[in-house]
């Protein structure tokens, strides 16, 4: 619709919720204007037809005038009930509201201004809303099932950009202000052909994926994500295949002014890059460790158990701990976790050392040239 801003009720960067007010409109367009004259002009006539029916009605009963008559002003009357429908129907597409319209003909006045709110219904309904962001022990995040499932009317829209200002005028199609939905995203990646049979298994099996977003000092993993659909065409400029993830979004940071307006950060941000790890092969009887756990001695890969030592030369001193190296067989390496298998040399709380492998390796060769043998803080 046609108009001139006069209010704006929101800023940039600001919560809303369903139903909250954007910005007010002085209605300038001749269209608008011309569809609520006629809209006021027939509930007028109609309520002069319904009196006149009324007082031919009585005279019809008491015989004192033709049927006929009675009959012609029924049919206009029905006329002009379907007038008033088709302009009321009119009116809510062009853009004012129910309430609007039945206030023109309730009050017989035309609306000159109108508010434009945050529609509603525009919502994704299938939008995981019972779940909740929780990080375990080692700081990985997943989704569990959340206690108390978030009620409707809640402040997931934010105002990306505000496109006018007081005195703006804006005509039939022109956008106020951009609105973002920020409670559920989507994950887009990117495979080769190589890996369509991997997808393919992955959504057809339901099986978990994990998505790693920041980088290596601040990354956040999350857990048990499964794929929604894979694009049925090829990207023409990389060559690759899309596929998407959705992910439910946490707030992160929340900041209420005293005057109401309410402003969030969230966790996650449209246009943040990260990686999709993708499950490919099951080990049993694997242990996962560490990248940092795992060195090389020569040709072998190498971890290392702490053992508590008692001391042979000071028998009254308490056993301290030193670092038994244990060669082990890497099945699998990326730049965060290794897959190792032990052949049974280690068995469930034994400990072992999650970091400096290289440092202990290095450690231990040296004393071992230098003809010792290392224990925990001395030597002999």
């Amino acid at each position: 619709m046609h108009g001139i801003v006069r209010r704006i009720f929101v800023q940039a960067g600001q919560s809303v919720r369903e139903g909250d007010p954007l910005v007010e409109l002085e209605l300038t367009g001749d269209e608008l204007a011309s569809a609520q004259s006629v809209l006021l002009d027939s509930v007028q006539q109609l309520q002069i037809l319904e009196d006149e029916i009324a007082r031919l009605q009585i005279a019809a009963d008491e015989g004192g005038i033709v049927l006929r008559n009675l009959i012609q002003k029924q049919y206009e009357q029905r006329r002009m009930n379907s007038v008033i429908e088709a302009k009321r129907q009119e009116l809510l597409i062009r853009g004012l509201s129910v309430d609007d319209v039945a206030g023109i003909i309730k009050d017989k006045q035309l609306v000159r201004k109108i508010v434009i709110h945050v529609s509603t219904g525009i919502r994704p309904t299938d939008a995981d809303t019972t779940s909740e962001l929780q990080a375990d022990e080692n700081g990985h995040f997943r989704f569990v099932s959340a206690k108390n499932p978030p009620a409707t009317g809640e402040w997931v829209y934010s105002i990306e950009a505000m496109k006018v200002s007081p005195g703006t005028v804006v005509n039939t199609g022109d956008a106020v202000c951009d609105l973002a939905y920020h409670e559920t995203l989507l994950v887009e990646g990117q495979a080769y052909e190589r890996d369509l049979p991997l997808l393919t298994d992955l959504i057809n099996e339901r099986r978990s994926v994990t998505v790693q977003l920041g980088d290596r000092d601040t990354q956040e993993l999350i857990h048990d994500l499964q794929i929604l659909f894979m694009d049925n065409h090829v990207d023409n400029d990389t060559q690759t295949y899309r596929f998407y993830i959705e992910v439910p979004n946490t707030v992160l940071t929340e900041n209420i002014l005293p005057a109401g307006p309410r402003f969030r950060t969230w966790r996650f941000k449209p246009g943040q890059r990260g990686l999709v790890r993708l499950p490919q092969t099951e080990w049993s009887d694997r242990l996962v460790v560490p990248a940092e756990a795992v060195a090389e001695d020569g040709v072998d890969h190498v971890i290392f158990q702490q053992v508590a030592v008692h001391d042979h030369f000071h028998g009254d001193e308490p056993p301290h701990s030193e670092f038994r190296k244990i060669v082990v067989k890497v099945d699998y390496r990326d730049q965060h976790h290794v897959v190792v298998d032990t052949a049974g040399q280690l068995k469930p709380r034994h400990d072992i050392a999650i970091n400096n492998a290289d440092m202990l390796t290095r450690a231990m060769n040296d004393a071992a040239g230098g003809g010792g043998h290392a224990h925990h803080g001395h030597e002999h």
